[in-house]
């Protein structure tokens, strides 16, 4: 339980010092980040590629790769995950 209460005290404070330290167009990255995240870990949510905590991590993994990276790392990981599904929907399928 009190874990629990670091993890999110930690995760706060970092965000914190994120919006003092941050100038405008880094917290306009990470909010296109957070959307476009959300945005494709709901439609492998909905296509049954994601569970709903997988779903969390893959928002939280693609904020941290859009957000602080770039779209090409972004796009990669987007692109491995797509095919990777696919794949393994025709594995299970198969058999």
């Amino acid at each position: 339980m009190l874990g629990r209460f670091v993890n999110i005290f930690f995760v706060f404070s970092l965000i914190f010092i994120f919006i003092l330290v941050a100038e405008a167009d880094d917290h306009l990255r990470l909010g296109f980040a957070f959307v476009f995240s959300m945005l494709c870990s709901y439609i492998a949510f909905i296509l049954n590629w994601l569970t709903l905590d997988g779903m969390k991590s893959a928002v939280l993994f693609g904020l941290i790769s859009f957000g602080l990276g770039s779209l090409i790392g972004a796009l990669v990981i987007l692109v491995f995950f797509i095919s990777s599904s696919l794949l393994s929907k025709d594995i299970v399928n198969s058999e």
